[in-house]
C-alpha cells in the first residue's frame, strides 16, 4: 500500500496487513512511525454561524481503552476501524498524525503538533536573528558582522527547529533496517501493480483469442485465405498469452517471496538477508520475459 509521508510528502509504503506496533521509516526525511490499530468512537463538525464546517473533530480509541481527541481536515465516519501512524521521535511523538482506512485506502491527516509548530518556525527564526542583531549592536560590532550573525543565527535556529520537529531516526542500525524494509515494500507494491496490469491485458487478449477461434470455425466465413488468417491470428495471440502468463507468474512469485520474508521479519525483528540473490534471479527472468513479450506485441499476423 502506498501513501505519502505525513512529514515530507515523500512516497511511503505500508505492508498490506499491518501488524500492531509495526514500525516503518521514510526513505527521504528518515522519520519513523509506528502503526497502531485505531477505532473512531465519535466524530463531528464544528460549524460557523453560517453553518459552514470550520473544523472536524473526532474521538479515537487507540490502545488499552485510552481515547484521544483529534482535529482533522475532513469528516471521518464514526465506527471506522483504521490504522494510526504515530511518530516515534521528535515533537508530538506517540501522538497520531495520520489515519488510514485499510478497506478504502482513505487517508485522514490530523492536525498534529508538528503541523501547528510550522506556523511559528519563521517567527522563531526572526526572533533569533533580532536577538543576535541586538547583541551585535550592544557590543558595537560593525553592521556587516551584525547582519551576518543575525542571518546565520536565524538559519541555524530554523534548521534546529525543523530537525527537532522531524524527529529523524538516529539509531544507524534501526534506520538501515527501516530503509531496507521500505525498499522491499516498494518492490512488492510495484510488482503487485504490474501483476494487476498484466492480468487485465491477459483477460483482454484471451477474449480476443476466443473471438478469433469462433470466427474461424463459422461456416459463414468465405474463402480459405480469410480462414487461414484467422487461424494464424489465433495462434499468434495464444503464443503471446503463454508468455504473458509466465511473466505474471514470475512477478507474483517475486512479490510473494518479499511478502513472506517481511512477515517473518516482523516475528524475528530482523530483516531477511538471504533473499537478494533470489530477487535478482526473479528480476533477470522478469526482464527477459518483458522483452520477449514486448517483441511479440510487434508481431503481425
Amino acid at each position: 500500500m502506498k501513501i505519502t509521508c505525513p512529514i515530507c510528502k515523500w512516497p511511503l509504503y505500508l505492508p498490506e496487513q499491518p501488524q500492531e506496533g509495526e514500525e516503518i521509516g521514510c526513505r527521504h526525511c528518515h522519520s519513523s512511525f509506528a502503526m497502531t490499530h485505531t477505532h473512531v468512537v465519535e466524530s463531528w463538525a464544528v460549524t460557523t454561524q453560517h453553518q459552514i464546517p470550520s473544523a472536524y473533530l473526532a474521538i479515537l480509541s487507540i490502545r488499552e481503552g485510552k481515547t484521544h481527541r483529534v482535529q482533522l481536515d475532513r469528516d471521518i465516519p464514526p465506527g471506522l476501524n483504521c490504522i494510526a501512524l504515530t511518530p516515534l521521535h521528535g515533537l508530538g511523538k506517540h501522538q497520531p498524525i495520520l489515519l488510514l482506512d485499510l478497506q478504502t485506502a482513505g487517508v485522514y491527516p490530523l492536525t498534529h503538533p508538528r503541523r501547528l509548530s510550522r506556523r511559528y518556525q519563521l517567527q522563531g527564526a526572526l526572533l533569533i536573528a533580532a536577538i543576535a542583531a541586538g547583541i551585535g549592536m550592544e557590543l558595537n560590532l560593525p553592521q556587516n558582522v551584525t547582519t551576518g550573525a543575525g542571518i546565520t543565527s536565524s538559519l541555524a535556529g530554523a534548521y534546529g527547529i525543523a530537525r527537532f520537529n522531524h524527529g529523524r531516526e538516529r539509531d544507524p542500525k534501526r534506520r538501515t533496517q527501516l530503509l531496507r524494509s521500505q525498499s522491499l515494500l516498494k518492490q512488492s507494491h510495484q510488482l503487485g501493480e504490474r501483476v494487476r496490469e498484466l492480468e487485465r491485458e491477459l483477460s483482454q487478449s484471451q477474449t480476443l483469442s476466443q473471438q478469433l477461434q469462433e470466427l474461424s470455425s463459422r461456416p459463414t466465413v468465405v474463402g480459405q485465405s480469410k480462414e487461414t488468417i484467422l487461424q494464424r491470428g489465433h495462434k499468434v495471440i495464444e503464443g503471446k498469452n503463454a508468455v504473458l502468463q509466465r511473466l505474471i507468474d514470475c512477478c507474483r512469485n517475486s512479490k510473494d517471496l518479499i511478502d513472506v520474508e517481511l512477515m517473518a521479519a516482523q516475528l524475528s525483528e530482523q530483516l531477511p538477508d538471504g533473499i537478494d540473490q533470489q530477487l535478482l534471479a526473479y528480476q533477470s527472468e522478469i526482464e527477459k520475459l518483458e522483452e520477449e513479450y514486448e517483441g511479440m506485441l510487434l508481431t503481425t499476423v
